[in-house]
């Protein structure tokens, strides 16, 4: 009998239901896999099994697969071309094959010793001695049974879903005939609803066929079955409690409700052209639970009420990468799972992993509960090398009491690794797959997981494939794929940018998209065969999967790259497509209840996953040119840049929640601001002013938002600014300069200009060949016509203007860029055109002479001789309700402004009086001396400091 033969068996033993296969298997597939784990010594002994089996000699037999049953698995080993499976997977399967009379010596051989864990597991409650009666003697008399009391103990712990795969495969193990029909029908009965509960249809048909039409009734709580007519119609009233939930989608997504600036220290601190490599993808992929959004960046952990942008939490203190980039595993993946409380109790908890750093927080505070970094994991016991080099690659799966991630290692291994939910000691790690060893740096590849019963199935990002029991670390199969070719050079000539991919259950079948592949596939989850792949001609995303639009409908796959396509999961066949618009970053997206969304560097695209057309396109132009990934709950869509986050929500939701919250805390200044934006947006400007000014006030009050008032602030000068400008263009002049007023003088205005018009071009030099500079930093254009004892005459678009000498800078009369180097506007100096400069007792100017009094004589120049005349004028004091003007032409004054009728200002300017100015002629208004805004035009004008959060 062959090992391919032998394992074949075992597929009955194992919970699935296979898909039809269609298309090359994957095992017939060349693979690049360079590092596999093997167990020499259990694959020298399963080749002496089989020559034993060969000879019948079957006590040789059992003793060497009770031998492998009982150690601790080093590895695996080959079973064919394309697939690997654990020593114990393996001899579970020759046991199951062997004939009656060899199964009978088998029990007499070890049914004492299973009796033992048996007894003390039933009447002590020890699960870990159930575990070890079914990993050691499922063969036994007291197999089956100690199958029955392992999955009751995991469904009293709350794993309904591992309970429902052991009942399952005690079904396959027992003859339904031969069983006592209460045990039967109360097996099947608990695993029907358990299985409902954790919504798999599959599970519950399988269960009510055990359960039979009609017997012995069944007590399930307070409910009474003895038809399977009436469980079957209890079953189908449930309602699914499966963590992973399918979200509902928010309809008619319209509202940006805030964004933030996410740190980006990871690649500052690394070589210029590995840091443009690494920031070309990455991994930014948090989770929305209870209204609060989860996220994990190269800088620590950070929690953000989804509704406000309030920061809830953050860990700044342990970053997740090294400070020395040429000893860590270079990783721009991060990851924030959100887990139901532990089975030990206490509150909620957020996994992070990513980079070198894993960790569990209080979902609440984020208060560290343990946390694994490089160093920590180099020094267990089991590794020994404090230089080894870690990275966690995939996000943490709760499973009962343990959490699972995928570790790639220094050494050029990719373990999965289980940590005690409570206290994250290491519980057990497997090798799963590597590559070959290398001295240069080292990049992750991001991995991924997912539940399926008691077993995890998984791809680690280097060409493997596989399955392993979650509790024991026994690898059940793993199987190769082919992997990308640039994944396989040493030196690639254009590097693929891992990309993760999450997997996704359907029926008895697991669908992957692995970060090293250019290829979707379905596998078996039984055995790992392959049933089907479709191969990407360019880099593309698996979005998820979704259960059938209608019943008999097979279940949908959705795939996007330069198209959105969705494809039948039975075959990979496309069902329908939907073009992406052309040269868009993509990012993940997410599979909501009614919609897939997707993200890309433009917009967020909400597309109907059953008709393929789209419902909404909102544009999210902060990201640059950015991948964006996307994660959505039933009220928020959160989408993710390297280097920004924003959560976005529908209008009437928002108010709802936002006056639900208001009601319990009426002066919350998060709030307030949340609701001064969707009045704004909702195009209510005059109640959404209110309530920056209210949210204003609020946030000032309090010692921990002045920050947050400063920012509040700013949204309200920019409300303000489109109000203004609005009315100006209009028409309402008048009263777009009384609102502009107000703000301008306003005592906690930030510094502020307003845009009425563009800025024209400068003034022809024949007709303004001089610039005059005052001492209050006024610069006008024009022509010098005269200079007395005590004022001085200037010619501007044809209107003389007089001004006293003390208030006077300077005058330039030449753009020579040689005079304006030697030019020192703050001496009472004139220079000539060939550079000479002349210092003076007193200046005068007439009929285009200019007479120089030195002191010692009286110099006379010609106007046009003369390039700078500098009068060192100083400022005088700073005057009341000052306004700064900027001119179409370029010039810039400032006075007090004494009337506006809407066509002209009448403004007292210092030192040289009251001078009228078209109203068409101002191009913008400020509070400030005149400076380029920091902000782009209609923008107020902030500090150069970024801010922690802005409304985009």
């Amino acid at each position: 009998m062959t090992r391919q033969a032998i394992l074949g068996i075992w597929i009955i033993a194992m919970s699935g239901f296979a898909l039809p296969a269609t298309g090359a298997s994957l095992e017939d597939e060349p693979s690049s896999v360079n590092f596999m784990q093997t167990d020499r010594d259990a694959d020298r002994e399963l080749e002496e099994v089989e020559a034993l089996i060969a000879q019948e000699k079957w006590r040789e037999v059992i003793d060497l697969c009770q031998k492998l049953l009982s150690e601790p698995a080093r590895g695996v080993v080959k079973v064919r071309d394309g697939l690997y499976a654990g020593p114990r997977a393996v001899c579970e399967s020759i046991l199951e094959e062997a004939p009656d009379r060899v199964r009978q010596l088998y029990r007499t051989l070890f049914d004492r010793e299973a009796e033992k864990l048996y007894r003390r597991a039933a009447d002590d409650r020890d699960r870990q001695a159930a575990e070890t009666l079914v990993r050691r003697f499922l063969h036994t008399s007291h197999g089956s049974p100690g199958l029955r009391l392992l999955a009751s103990m995991r469904l009293q712990q709350g794993d309904a879903e591992a309970a429902v795969d052991l009942w399952l495969r005690w079904m396959e193990r027992v003859d339904p005939d031969e069983t006592p029909e209460e045990v039967r029908r109360a097996v099947a009965a608990q695993c029907a609803v358990a299985a409902a509960r954790v919504g798999n249809a599959e599970a519950v048909d399988r269960a009510i066929d055990f359960f039979g039409p009609r017997g012995a009734a069944v007590r399930i709580g307070d409910r009474e079955f003895a038809r399977a007519s009436e469980l079957r119609t209890y079953t189908d009233g449930l309602t699914p409690l499966t963590l992973e939930r399918p979200p509902a989608s928010p309809a008619d997504i319209d509202l940006v409700r805030w964004s933030e600036t996410l740190p980006d220290r990871y690649t500052e601190h690394m070589p210029g052209f590995y840091a443009r490599r690494m920031a070309g993808e990455h991994t930014r992929i948090g989770q929305l639970a209870d209204g609060t959004l989860y996220l994990n960046t190269p800088d620590g952990p950070a929690a953000y009420d989804a509704l406000t942008g309030r920061r809830v939490w953050a860990r700044t203190d342990a970053p997740n990468y090294s400070s020395d980039w040429y000893r860590s595993i270079n990783s721009s993946h991060f990851f924030a799972t959100v887990d139901e409380p532990a089975p030990t109790g206490g509150g909620r908890r957020v996994y992070v992993s990513g980079g070198e750093r894993l960790g569990a927080h209080d979902a609440a505070t984020g208060r560290t509960l343990w946390e694994q970094n490089r160093t920590a994991f180099a020094r267990l016991d089991r590794f020994g090398d404090e230089d080894l080099r870690v990275a966690f690659t995939s996000p943490v799966l709760p499973h009962g009491d343990l959490a699972l991630v995928m570790v790639q290692t220094s050494r050029a291994q990719t373990l999965l690794a289980a940590f005690d939910r409570d206290r994250g000691g290491l519980r057990w790690h497997t090798v799963v797959g590597g590559s070959a060893p290398s001295s240069m740096y080292q990049t992750a590849l991001p991995a991924g997981l997912i539940r399926v019963g008691s077993s995890v199935i998984f791809y680690n990002g280097m060409g493997v494939l596989g399955r392993c029991d979650a509790q024991t670390g026994d690898i059940r199969w793993l199987a190769p794929y082919r992997r990308e070719r640039t994944m396989t050079e040493e030196w690639p000539r254009n590097p693929h940018q891992p990309r993760y991919a999450p997997l996704a259950r359907v029926g008895g079948a697991v669908v992957a998209a692995p970060s090293d592949s250019a290829q979707l596939m379905a596998v078996r989850i039984s055995d790992g065969k392959a049933l089907w792949r479709q191969e990407w001609s360019e880099p593309s995303r698996f979005i998820g999967a979704a259960p059938p639009a209608e019943p008999g409908a097979p279940h949908r796959l959705f795939v996007a790259d330069s198209e959105v396509r969705c494809l039948r999961a039975d075959s990979g066949d496309v069902m329908w497509t939907w073009p992406l618009p052309e040269h868009e970053s993509l990012g993940q997206g997410a599979v909501t209840e009614a919609d897939l969304v997707i993200g890309t560097h433009k917009a967020v695209y909400v597309i109907d996953k059953a008709a393929g057309e789209l419902r909404e396109a909102l544009p999210v132009r902060w990201f640059n040119e950015e991948t964006v990934n996307v994660v959505a709950d039933e009220d928020h869509i959160a989408a993710f840049s390297r280097n920004r986050v924003a959560v976005i929500g529908n209008t009437e939701q928002t108010m709802r929640a936002v006056d639900e919250r208001l009601a319990a805390q009426p002066d919350e200044p998060w709030t307030l601001a949340a609701r001064a934006r969707i009045l704004r947006i909702t195009d209510q400007q005059e109640r959404a002013l209110q309530a920056f000014e209210r949210a204003t006030a609020a946030a000032r009050r309090g010692l921990d938002t002045a920050e947050l008032g400063q920012r509040i602030q700013r949204e309200r000068l920019a409300l303000q600014d489109a109000l203004i400008r609005t009315e100006w263009s209009s028409g309402n002049r008048v009263e777009a300069f009384e609102r502009l007023a107000r703000l301008l003088h306003d005592a906690h205005a930030v510094p502020y200009a307003c845009k009425l018009r563009p800025r024209g071009a400068r003034p022809d030099r024949d007709a303004a060949p001089h610039r005059l500079a005052t001492a209050t930093a006024d610069r006008l254009s024009g022509e010098l016509a005269g200079v007395g004892d005590t004022d001085l005459t200037f010619i501007r678009a044809g209107e003389r203007w007089r001004f006293d000498l003390p208030g006077v800078r300077h005058v330039a009369l030449s753009d020579e860029a040689e005079v304006g180097r030697k030019s020192r506007p703050a001496e009472r100096a004139v220079t000539l055109v060939n550079g000479d400069r002349i210092s003076y007792r007193s200046l005068s100017m007439d009929e285009g002479t200019v007479r120089v009094d030195t002191g010692h004589g009286v110099l006379t120049y010609e106007l046009d001789q003369v390039a700078f005349i500098g009068l060192g004028g100083e400022a005088g004091p700073a005057q009341e309700k000052t306004v700064y003007f900027t001119l179409a032409d370029g010039d810039e004054i400032s006075g007090v402004v004494e009337s506006f009728d809407g066509e002209t200002f009448v403004v007292e300017v210092p030192f040289s009086g009251t001078h009228r100015i078209p109203a068409d002629d101002v191009s913008s208004i400020a509070n400030r001396r005149h400076a380029p805004p920091a902000g782009p035009v209609g923008r107020p004008s902030v500090p150069a400091r970024r801010p922690e959060s802005t409304l985009w």
